[in-house]
């Protein structure tokens, strides 16, 4: 019965772990930019890795390889907003990866950055993970031919898709 009792605590306190992790903001300054979809914060305590919810931006090159068609223009674009906003963000955290990184949504001077990205045509909605918003602006994008979708077909490749090549 103590057994019992024992992993029925474990399975309640892992699952308030994980809601407290998906319920966090972090708030700080952008140390570094990885990607159009990844970013380094630091809150004044700790740096954070940030992922974008929702959202898949074209590969840059890393490690010798060559990036995909737009990687560097969404990255570009990125840093751009980011510099706007004086590099401070605001991260609504939704979830944690498998590589430690916090998923969340990223504000930086009151802009959506995960939306503005799909919106003007910087990055894929990531389908497996995104809401009915996120869809919307990636359709409007590919109809308006923004960004990467006025590339030719054969170039818009997902990143999904290129990195398992």
């Amino acid at each position: 019965m103590m057994k019992i009792f024992q992993w029925g605590f474990a399975a309640a306190m892992l699952a308030l772990s994980t809601t407290a992790i998906a319920n966090t903001t972090i708030e700080g300054v952008v140390v570094s930019v990885f990607d159009g979809d990844t970013i380094e914060v630091l809150d004044g305590r700790a740096t954070h890795k940030v992922r974008f919810a929702e959202i898949d931006c074209p590969e840059v090159g890393k490690r010798g390889r060559h990036g995909q068609p737009w990687g560097k223009r969404a990255t570009n674009e990125a840093k751009m907003k980011l510099r706007l906003a004086g590099e401070r963000v605001t991260v609504t955290v939704v979830d944690t990866d498998r590589y430690g990184r916090s998923i969340g949504t990223v504000f930086a001077g009151g802009l959506n950055l995960n939306e503005h990205l799909v919106a003007e045509g910087h990055c894929w909605a990531y389908s497996r993970y995104a809401g009915d918003r996120m869809i919307a602006l990636e359709r409007r994008a590919r109809q308006d031919r923004l960004g990467l979708w006025s590339l030719p077909a054969s170039e818009r490749i997902p990143p999904w898709d290129w990195r398992r090549q």
